[in-house]
């Protein structure tokens, strides 16, 4: 009887032993697994913090731009305004063809100063355009790596935005152009009113002079040989 109690008592401590051993593996499983995750989501966390810090800076960026762009299109504006300006200017010279001096001056001034103010939006529209270019290439390299965490939308939203402005600006250099162009035929017409009216006024002083000839002309008396030679002229004719 006594060797029957130890047995059971050797099978119920080696049950207990198997029991402790198997019951401690899962939680070594688990403990792994949640250091696993506690490292992945770390990781994600740096990633999305990347993330959102090169977003921001890209938003910034795009900011800046916008405002550049926003002047140079309201410069542009104005622009085409004071073109207009000159161009009614030089239509009401045409017309009147005795503009004086002071206005030709002035009109050639402005002109040269539309000139200049179009050359200047010319050179903004143009590193405006070269920043939205880098701009867009940096965009693009944010999408890629932006793909693998959140915010993907906003970016893609950000880049029709960007190619939107890239599209103004262009529009803002082709408007400045043509403004140029209107500038470079404004003053051209400019040109000619002026060569016009300094025609009309050399044959109007050629008609006063012919007319004050013909005026002295007719207040001089006759002399006997000049009435004389004068009647034999119309014999003659």
């Amino acid at each position: 009887m006594p060797d029957v109690e130890a047995s059971k008592r050797s099978v119920a401590s080696n049950n207990s032993s198997g029991y402790s051993n198997s019951s401690t593996q899962p939680a070594e499983s688990q403990a792994t697994d949640r250091g696993q995750g506690q490292r992945s989501d770390a990781a994600e966390h740096v990633v999305n913090s990347d993330m959102r810090k090169a977003y921001n800076e890209m938003k910034r960026a795009y900011d800046d731009m916008r405002q550049l762009l926003k002047k140079s299109m309201d410069e542009c504006v104005r622009l085409s305004d004071e073109v207009v300006k000159l161009e009614a200017l030089n239509r009401a010279a045409q017309a009147t063809a005795q503009e004086s001096a002071a206005a030709s001056k002035a009109a050639k001034r402005e002109a040269a100063e539309a000139v200049q103010t179009a050359s200047m939006a010319r050179q903004e529209a143009a590193a405006a355009q070269l920043v939205a270019s880098q701009l867009q290439l940096k965009l693009e390299e944010a999408e890629a790596q932006s793909r693998v965490a959140a915010g993907t939308a906003e970016l893609e939203e950000l880049g029709v935005e960007l190619l939107a402005a890239v599209r103004k600006a262009t529009a803002a250099v082709e408007a400045k152009e043509a403004a140029e162009a209107r500038a470079a035929l404004a003053e051209a017409a400019r040109q000619a009113a002026e060569a016009a009216r300094n025609e009309a006024d050399r044959m109007r002083r050629a008609a006063q002079v012919r007319a004050v000839s013909r005026r002295q002309k007719r207040m001089l008396p006759l002399q006997p040989q000049t009435l004389s030679a004068a009647l034999a002229q119309r014999r003659r004719a």
